[in-house]
């Protein structure tokens, strides 16, 4: 008879019916908030010019010339988790950036920027983003500019090697138009690729 008392407070126990004290409720585990650190290629821009307005051409000596499209450049960015939602799908992120390019005045450029973005992980293996650089580069008129872009993002996961997660994303931003009493420049699409490491 002892035994069938055991067996009955063990299942009334399990069960959390609980002649004895009944088991803890599970709580989900936080999200691991990671980073990642990217190798950028600058690739291209596109600038939305507005031939009625005199600001938006490029002097070289006397002659006019068009923008530079092919904003060839290198950059490194790193960008880190500081949020995730419980069931991960949605992160933010913040990090910078920072690197070189040929800029649209046919000069060279230097970059740091700071970075802000929100992503959603549409796929275990497919992520899109949305975000936001602002920071300062050099090579335009003056010998530091404020610069500044908002930005779409789409990163692909392609494997694990070394323990870190490898991907490669494609980013496509726009920068506002600016017209000022010393400068004037047309909205531009700017266009950029990067692998992580």
């Amino acid at each position: 008879m002892g035994s069938s008392l055991e067996s009955g407070i063990a299942q009334d126990t399990v069960s959390g019916r609980g002649i004895t004290q009944p088991l803890a409720a599970q709580t989900p585990e936080a999200p691991e908030l990671g980073s990642k650190t990217y190798l950028d290629l600058n690739i291209a821009s596109h600038h939305f010019v507005d031939k009625s307005n005199p600001g938006h051409k490029v002097w070289s000596g006397k002659e006019s010339r068009p923008y530079n499209q092919q904003n060839y450049g290198v950059g490194v960015t790193h960008m880190k988790e500081v949020w995730q939602s419980t069931g991960g799908d949605v992160t933010a992120l913040v990090g910078g950036s920072a690197g070189y390019y040929r800029n649209s005045m046919y000069k060279d450029s230097v970059y740091a920027l700071a970075n802000a973005e929100a992503s959603y992980r549409a796929t275990p293996t497919v992520s899109v983003g949305i975000g936001m650089q602002v920071g300062a580069v050099t090579g335009y008129l003056k010998d530091i500019t404020p610069a500044g872009q908002v930005y779409a993002r789409i990163e692909k996961e392609f494997g694990k090697e070394m323990g870190a997660i490898r991907s490669a994303f494609l980013q496509v931003g726009l920068i506002p138009e600016v017209n000022a009493k010393q400068v004037s420049t047309p909205a531009t699409a700017t266009v950029r690729v990067g692998i992580s490491f």
